[in-house]
């Protein structure tokens, strides 16, 4: 897998391998992605202890905006 450029582009290509891989369970994507989030996102995306995949890009989604609004 290519090295992502943005996060999103990240999300993107999980998002391919969770759909193309088999057997492997939906608590080790949510794994891998937290482990790739930059520590202070990391610890935000925990904290709420996201049950599912899409909950877990979901709240990615919203620390990163939150981080962004606050270096404006």
């Amino acid at each position: 897998m290519q090295e992502p450029s943005s996060m999103k582009e990240y999300q993107t290509q999980l998002e391919k391998l969770v759909n193309i891989t088999k057997g492997l369970d939906d608590s080790f994507f949510k794994s891998c992605f937290i482990s790739n989030l930059k520590d202070d996102i990391q610890v935000e995306v925990k904290m709420f202890n996201p049950k599912e995949m899409i909950d877990v890009i979901a709240l990615d989604n919203l620390v990163e905006d939150k981080f962004n609004a606050q270096i404006c």
